[in-house]
């Protein structure tokens, strides 16, 4: 992930702010905003995680070396 973020998550940010400005609760928008942000940051994060996961697993099971390690190694591995 590259840290950029979309015009479209910045309007919609910039809606939750303005939205909050205008009832007079700047601080308590702000908070709001970020949080949301930060939500599907974490979301995003955990699908790439997952992802991830998924294909070294396809690449190990695939490689020599899956066949040096005993049965259930990898399973192991993952509950780590």
């Amino acid at each position: 992930m590259t840290g950029s973020v979309s015009p479209a998550r910045v309007a919609t940010v910039e809606t939750r702010l303005d939205n909050r400005l205008n009832h007079g609760r700047l601080w308590i928008g702000t908070m709001d905003a970020f949080a949301s942000s930060d939500a599907e940051y974490i979301g995003q994060e955990a699908e790439l995680v997952a992802a991830f996961s998924a294909l070294s697993n396809i690449n190990y099971m695939e490689s020599p070396l899956s066949k040096d390690w005993p049965e259930g190694m990898l399973e192991k591995i993952n509950a780590l």
